[in-house]
């Protein structure tokens, strides 16, 4: 199962913490008897927050270079993933239930996105060894987006209370409709960094978009 969060801000939907601590509560669920793991997995550039909160400022060091997310995409250039492989890659955390990728290191953009091209086809290797993925993606519409949107089961778009953006993302997601990318089940809307004093509360925002009734969650 892939469960892919993206939003079209940058800045205020809060994207990859939200990704973070809805992969982190799942994890927390599985019992300890079952042998359930899934993954986090990032494709921000030189976007590191993630990795500072959980694993402390020595993740920046050179020690780290190599391994998480660059490791898995330099293997899935190469040949096909064994679970081995999944595993070394990451950091296991929450009592071993999620496998957790640091992000890219790579400096140069251009390099970095066309490295990326090799993003689904890891999605899918890796959903033959765990038993979901949660995909922080990149904020921002383009066709290697698109693709690893079309693999996912879940779609959560991340919006904040503000009125372009909730118009924006929703003509977003009206897209990926249209085109054939996914459909109206599969997309979920996530309010992140939500603050109940909003004039855009959870009950205006529900009643002024009716597309957001029964498929909105509020952080």
């Amino acid at each position: 199962m892939n469960i892919v969060f993206w939003s079209i801000d940058n800045v205020h939907a809060g994207c990859s913490t939200n990704t973070l601590c809805m992969a982190f509560w799942h994890a927390l669920q599985i019992e300890d008897e079952s042998d359930e793991r899934g993954s986090f997995i990032q494709t921000g550039f030189k976007n590191y927050a993630s990795d500072y909160a959980l694993l402390g400022p020595q993740v920046l060091t050179e020690s780290y270079f190599g391994t998480g997310m660059d490791n898995l995409l330099s293997i899935a250039r190469s040949r096909a993933l064994v679970y081995e492989d999944a595993y070394n890659s990451s950091f296991s955390l929450a009592d071993k239930n999620l496998l957790y990728y640091i992000a890219s290191r790579q400096t140069n953009k251009e390099s970095f996105e066309q490295t990326l091209k090799k993003l689904p086809d890891l999605i899918t290797e890796l959903n033959d060894h765990v038993d979901y993925n949660y995909v922080d993606l990149s904020a921002g519409a383009s066709e290697s987006a698109n693709e690893v949107l079309a693999l996912a089961d879940i779609i959560v778009m991340n919006v904040s209370q503000n009125d372009l953006v909730l118009q924006q993302s929703i003509k977003a997601a009206e897209s990926l409709i249209s085109d054939g990318v996914t459909t109206k089940e599969k997309l979920r809307f996530c309010v992140g960094n939500y603050e109940p004093a909003s004039v855009l509360s959870m009950r205006n925002i529900t009643k002024k978009y009716s597309v957001l009734r029964k498929r909105a969650f509020f952080i």
